[in-house]
């Protein structure tokens, strides 16, 4: 926020250097990130007047000038085609110093002395605007009569300090002149003079000129507006245009200067139609159409939507909302009625359009702060009587003011000790009542409580805890005592979420595995990879508003496609041997579009291949998993679409599902470009409430095991961990042990068949067992495979 400290003493003294100023202001709770000296570099330019011009002697291209500087009369050589005799002219003396560093020297120029030099508006480091009239090729001509010998910089506002707040987006009240002035007043003890606003009217009622109606009053909450006739288009007068400049705004004519002052002053974003164009004689605030299009004041035609609010007349939109005004209502030279706008915009709905259209503007950036819909009136006013003082016009007798719900003055109440709790010192209550009062929140104090009446500029105070901020910025930090920290020291520790799978990471990490990270947003084109059918509910994603690119377009419903991506990689920069790891949420929306938060379901994730890596070697890793955390799983065949259909597995604990796991299809390794991969999916939440803390013991035992290998011939699609489990029940308590060693197809074992190989171990805790027992279980293990799925002895 640039405020320049001449517009600042129109409102308060500041009689303090500029550093002073500074620190001041940052005490206070304004925080301050630098200020300009304006014209810094600019030194010996006065105004001067050509008295005498005549042809050099020696030189065509160049005259000799004659000019009255007010002390005397000096000799200056110039090659400038505007000069004429009586011309009135910026001229830099021997000495002088000018923009970019330049430095004035008395000459001689063909034989002829020159004592100077005439200057152009750019040779002064000026913008073109702040003198509609300056010539661009040739030396700044004044169309105002300035005394002789005065510095320039005074003319121009150069002699001039801006400094620049960083003001905080709780505070729009500060996003102004007015507002920040309020802030030095405070800050410096001095005393704060709102300036009076009157004008005279000239009859006539408002309402025969124009008719405004807000069809979206929840997006407008006031919209006001009054008319101007016997308009004069000019340029500003210089006071203005400095004013204008040194806070960034281009002047351009004295109607849209009008607004853009009053924007700067008040903070209230106005604009200005042109009442002929305004078609019907009618404003209608309203929401566009799906369609519309709008050519705005930047020459861009702009495409509309029905969330956005804009400004039409009976005809169609002439202005979007908040944000910039219609090319078709714009002042021009032979404007002579207008009809001036103030109006309060919803924040969020400005913002939304503004991002929407690709459009940021100064009136945008206020209205997205929030504008005050109780203060709209104040800037209309303001507008008024600024188009009376420059007679650029007659005001029409009314104002038109649509504010069909007001907004109420708020009232604070808070007991004394509670703001001193806040505070941290034991302010007086007359101190607290002083500042608030002199903070222009009307306070007083009866049984221990402060009741504050909060002006209508101040919406960020609404409790007590403001009110403490309030006074204790202004009592001084500087005040406050210097404690030592207290209260109880607790050591930070993880939750249980964070030590299970910092847990996870060592285990894996000892097994030989490394972590990989990947981003959550992946391409729709990621499920077509792995093969997952269009009605598979883990296409159905949250899309990213606003994304990156489609690659980054939607949130995961799976690691897999992700985990598949890393391994590739590896893969394909030669890496003989590869195991990954990836704990993660995957992203489970509920419905689409969505409506409410996604579920997000912590997942590991992993991947591996090499040499000498199979189904067993990945479900070795699961199976470690899971015994680590007293899990006791069943393994059922998967049906998987990116999984082989005859190696892989689903871990099933009773009806649910925590684990799946085996090989990569071949299709969707080829659509990778990878070799032979095996991948593991595993639901920690599942595994969280299904692990046990309790680890079972057992005395080593005394007496032997015996071990026993069995080699079974069943139908290829017995599943191998059914068979073993019908073994393991088949020897009862007598079990120690069992797994598997063997799978295979091919020679010497029938078409449709497979030969699956077992081994396990027996043994009693209380005996040795003889073979009688031995042959046995092992006679009921033969007839128990045999019955369950016809499986004979390999022989």
């Amino acid at each position: 926020m640039l405020a320049p400290i001449s517009w600042i003493k129109r409102y308060t003294d500041v009689n303090m250097p500029a550093d002073k100023l500074t620190s001041t202001m940052i005490m206070s709770g304004t925080a301050v990130e630098g200020y300009e000296e304006l014209g810094a570099e600019i030194s010996g330019v006065v105004v001067g007047r050509i008295t005498e011009i005549k042809k050099h002697p020696n030189a065509d291209s160049l005259v000799i000038c004659q000019t009255d500087i007010g002390e005397k009369t000096i000799q200056i050589c110039t090659a400038a085609k505007n000069v004429f005799e009586g011309a009135l002219v910026p001229v830099s003396l021997n000495g002088a110093h000018l923009a970019g560093g330049l430095k004035i020297k008395s000459t001689k120029m063909r034989g002829e002395v020159s004592d100077g030099m005439f200057c152009s508006y750019q040779e002064l480091g000026l913008p073109h605007g702040i003198y509609p009239s300056a010539a661009e090729d040739g030396i700044l001509i004044f169309e105002e009569d300035y005394p002789l010998g005065t510095d320039v910089k005074t003319i121009f506002g150069m002699d001039d300090i801006i400094m620049d707040f960083e003001i905080l987006a709780n505070r729009p009240d500060c996003q102004s002149i007015i507002g920040v002035s309020r802030e030095v007043a405070m800050a410096t003890g001095n005393k704060f003079n709102e300036p009076e606003i009157s004008y005279p009217t000239c009859g006539g009622d408002v309402n025969d000129y124009i008719s405004v109606k807000v069809e979206n009053e929840q997006l407008c909450p006031r919209f006001t507006g009054l008319i101007v006739k016997n308009v004069k288009i000019q340029p500003s007068p210089q006071w203005m245009r400095n004013a204008l400049n040194a806070v960034g705004i281009k002047p351009i004519n004295n109607i849209v200067d009008i607004t853009n002052y009053v924007m700067a002053e008040y903070g209230q974003p106005m604009h200005a139609y042109d009442l002929k164009d305004v078609r019907g004689a009618q404003i209608i605030v309203r929401n566009a159409k799906k369609g519309e299009v709008l050519r705005t004041l930047d020459e861009k035609d702009r495409e509309l939507d029905e969330d956005m609010l804009i400004i039409s007349d009976g005809e169609g939109a002439t202005g979007i909302a908040g944000i910039m005004g219609g090319e078709d209502s714009e002042i021009k030279d032979d404007t002579t009625t207008i009809f001036f706008e103030a109006a309060s915009f919803d924040f969020a709905s400005v913002r939304v359009t503004a991002k929407k259209l690709g459009m940021r503007t100064a009136a945008s950036s206020l209205f997205e702060k929030g504008v005050n819909p109780a203060l709209t009136m104040t800037g209309l006013r303001r507008a008024a009587q600024l188009v009376c003082e420059l007679g650029a016009g007659e005001i029409v007798d009314g104002v038109i003011d649509c504010y069909p719900n007001p907004v109420q003055q708020k009232t604070v109440k808070a007991e004394v000790s509670y703001l001193r709790t806040l505070m941290g010192v034991n302010v007086p209550v007359e101190d607290i009542l002083s500042i608030l009062n002199r903070l222009g929140i009307e306070s007083t104090e009866a049984n221990g409580v402060v009741t504050s009446i909060v002006p209508m500029y101040r919406t960020d105070i609404e409790r007590g805890a403001d009110l403490a901020e309030e006074v204790l910025r202004y009592f001084g930090y500087d005040k406050l005592p210097s404690t030592l920290m207290a209260g109880e020291m607790v050591p930070g520790s993880m939750g249980a979420k964070q030590s299970f799978q910092y847990a996870l990471r060592d285990m894996l990490c000892g097994a030989g595995f490394n972590e990989a990270m990947t981003f959550s947003f992946i391409s729709p084109k990621a499920y077509d990879l792995i093969n997952l059918p269009a009605d598979d509910t883990r296409r159905m994603s949250a899309q990213i508003l606003n994304p990156l690119g489609e690659d980054y377009s939607i949130m995961r419903t799976t690691l897999v496609p992700s985990m598949l991506t890393s391994v590739a990689h590896n893969y394909n920069q030669k890496i003989t041997e590869c195991a990954l790891f990836e704990i993660a949420p995957v992203f489970i929306p509920k419905q689409v579009p969505i409506t409410e938060l996604v579920d997000e379901r912590p997942t590991l994730q992993l991947g591996m291949y090499g040499a000498d890596v199979d189904f067993y070697t990945i479900k070795g890793v699961v199976d470690m998993l899971l015994d680590r955390h007293g899990i006791k799983g069943s393994y059922k065949r998967a049906n998987e679409p990116y999984m082989h259909p005859g190696r892989s597995a689903v871990v099933m604990v009773g009806d649910t599902c925590i684990a799946c796991l085996g090989q990569v299809h071949p299709d969707v390794a080829k659509n990778y470009k990878l070799g032979e991969a095996y991948i593991a999916s595993i639901d920690l939440n599942s595994v969280m409430s299904l692990a046990s803390s309790t680890v079972d013991a057992k005395t080593p035992p005394k007496y032997p095991a015996v071990t026993r290998d069995i080699a079974l011939i069943m139908n290829a699609d017995v599943p191998a961990g059914d068979c073993m489990d019908v073994i393991a029940s088949s020897c009862g308590k007598l079990l120690d042990s069992i797994s598997i060693f063997d799978v295979y197809q091919g020679r010497g074992v029938p078409e449709g068949k497979k030969s699956v190989a077992y081994t396990f171990a027996l043994r009693a805790a209380d005996r040795t067992l003889t073979d009688e027992e031995i042959n046995k279980v092992w006679d009921k293990v033969i007839a128990n495979v045999k019955a369950s799925f016809d499986a004979d002895l390999r022989s």
